[in-house]
């Protein structure tokens, strides 16, 4: 595991304005409406790259060990891609799930791999069309239980 500490943050309600793209506040409504608590970027992870300690801040924590990550894109592909491989390679004892906007969708100009074929080759689990897969919410909410 990386070096670092792991923080925690409080849960709130939070309006629109703060989520930071219209599609974590798509995610968080379906999670509300299906009844699955939830912190919004509620867990900063250490992760190490290089030699110098990184955080990454998932967007969702479902229950102790769930994470989802929401992605519009790769803003940065190479150094995104590498962080999140980072992060699960780190962290074995978390369920780090991605759902994407676009899966189809390349993930650059020059790079004509889909954002599916990636998650796949790297292992991730992942949903697509920007929402979370009703069997996901029904093992979340089978979680509470």
């Amino acid at each position: 595991m990386a070096k670092g500490k792991i923080r925690k943050r409080k849960s709130r309600n939070l309006t629109r304005t703060e989520y930071r793209s219209d599609l974590e506040w798509k995610v968080s409504r379906q999670l509300t409406e299906a009844e699955i608590p939830f912190v919004y970027e509620g867990e900063v992870l250490p992760y190490i790259m290089g030699r110098k300690v990184h955080n990454y801040t998932p967007d969702f924590k479902l229950g102790p060990s769930t994470f989802l990550e929401i992605k519009g894109r790769f803003v940065n592909p190479d150094r995104d891609s590498r962080k999140l491989l980072l992060v699960q390679q780190q962290h074995p004892e978390i369920d780090l799930r991605i759902v994407f906007q676009r899966e189809n969708q390349a993930l650059s100009r020059d790079d004509t791999t889909t954002y599916a074929e990636w998650a796949d080759a790297n292992g991730f689990t992942w949903a697509g069309k920007g929402a979370v897969p009703e069997e996901w919410l029904l093992e979340f909410k089978g979680r509470l239980h």
